[in-house]
């Protein structure tokens, strides 16, 4: 089974959750690419055939 989410991933969603405002935001955007938006795009991608 593939794993999408690492402890990064959520790491970085507590700390999102402790600062959550556009600067701090725009400083850790790219954790936010490597580590969360990049592994939701590949979950998507992976259920695509089986919600077809």
């Amino acid at each position: 089974m593939t794993t999408y989410f690492s402890d990064a991933s959520f790491k970085f969603l507590r700390a999102l959750a402790r600062h959550n405002d556009k600067t701090w935001f725009a400083d850790h955007r790219h954790q936010y690419e490597a580590h969360v938006r990049q592994p939701f795009l590949q979950l998507i991608s992976d259920l695509q055939p089986a919600l077809a």
